[in-house]
């Protein structure tokens, strides 16, 4: 094995285990049959651009990583064409870039052809609904996934109910984050009725949006089909008293939960109590975030009776610290340093492709 690290590219070329192959000396078929493994991260524009065309000739590439690399709509319409022709790609990050609506656009009838792909990571994105909804029906050609990363992308409402049938067919699906996405009540109510089609679902993050007593009342009754959920975050949805009312009952039937964040909403005494009795049940639970509302001691003594040995955070303080989400984690590490100037890496690397292509 040969892993070469250069700033924030990491090319791991298997061709057994014991041998190790010099990059200058790759044939075409080597290249081929031992790339696997490519992450790059602070390219521009233009780095991304000349890279595209040479993705073709990695039939083998099981792991492709394009963060904060400024993919944009020139770039993506570029990147595209090339993206449909890894078919044994299993993971796919292009999360911290500029892309929008037109971009997802022009992305999503590619990603539709990668069916092995298990991850896809389009975080911190500008895609909205537009993206969502020309995304929506090739997501749902991916069986295989089990993470899918559109976190803080502005989908909204309608973005989210674009999105929602064809979640429903990601059986396989585990990790779905949604969060900082603007989805309201309705957006939420559209993703409730899919819900009963993910029972493999172990985290499901829907953090620092708007639903509402609305959209958790609608999403509640189905959480019963959920039992291998593992992680649930409501934090930062202006749910009150009325939405915890709502949740309560079917807490109850979350099993396997372990996380349960309900942190920076509008939960009070009335909410809390509702809340408590169900705790017993999730024996599995070891940690629940409930801090930022507005709980008094009534509540907070209930809360206390009946959650167990799990860690219970209540800190009503109604000026919480500066938001962030428990899914708002870029997928896989990836250090965010963006540098303008052309990589040193960038004409070896190339060159290296290059001369894969000339004898194919």
């Amino acid at each position: 094995m040969l892993t070469i690290l250069a700033l924030q590219a990491v090319l791991v070329l298997l061709k057994d285990r014991c041998a190790t192959l010099a990059p200058s000396g790759l044939s075409s078929a080597q290249l081929r049959s031992c790339l696997i493994d490519l992450r790059l991260s602070d390219l521009d524009a233009a780095d991304v651009i000349e890279l595209a065309p040479h993705l073709a000739n990695l039939t083998a590439l099981q792991m492709l990583h394009l963060t904060n690399s400024n993919i944009c709509d020139v770039s993506a319409s570029e990147l595209a064409p090339h993206l449909g022709t890894l078919t044994a790609l299993q993971q796919l990050y292009l999360h911290t870039n500029a892309i929008n609506e037109k971009g997802a656009s022009t992305l999503a009838p590619q990603l539709g052809k990668l069916t092995a792909l298990q991850a896809l990571g389009l975080e911190h994105n500008t895609i909205g609904t537009v993206g969502a909804s020309a995304l929506a029906p090739h997501l749902g050609k991916l069986t295989a996934l089990q993470t899918l990363g559109l976190h803080s992308n502005a989908i909204g409402d309608s973005g989210a109910s674009a999105l929602a049938p064809y979640l429903g067919k990601l059986a396989a699906l585990r990790t779905l984050q949604l969060n900082e996405n603007a989805i309201g009540g309705a957006g939420a109510s559209a993703l409730a009725l899919q819900l009963d089609n993910m029972a493999a679902l172990q985290q499901l993050y829907l953090s620092l949006n708007a639903i509402g007593d609305v959209g958790v009342s609608a999403l509640a009754p189905h959480f019963c089909k959920l039992t291998a959920l593992q992680r649930l975050d409501l934090a930062s949805n202006s749910i009150g008293d009325v939405g915890a009312s709502a949740l309560a009952p079917h807490l109850g039937t979350l099993t396997a939960l372990q996380e349960l964040y309900l942190d920076t909403n509008d939960i009070g005494d009335a909410g809390a109590i509702a809340l408590a009795p169900q705790l017993a049940k999730l024996t599995a639970l070891r940690d629940l975030e409930l801090s930022y509302n507005t709980i008094g001691d009534d509540g907070a003594s209930k809360l206390a009776l009946f959650s167990g040995d799990g860690v219970l955070r209540i800190d009503n303080q109604r000026a919480p610290p500066a938001q962030t989400s428990a899914g708002d984690q870029p997928s896989n590490d990836v250090v965010n340093t963006h540098d303008k100037r052309r990589k040193p890496w960038m004409p070896a690397l190339l060159s290296c492709f290059r001369k894969a292509a000339v004898s194919i």
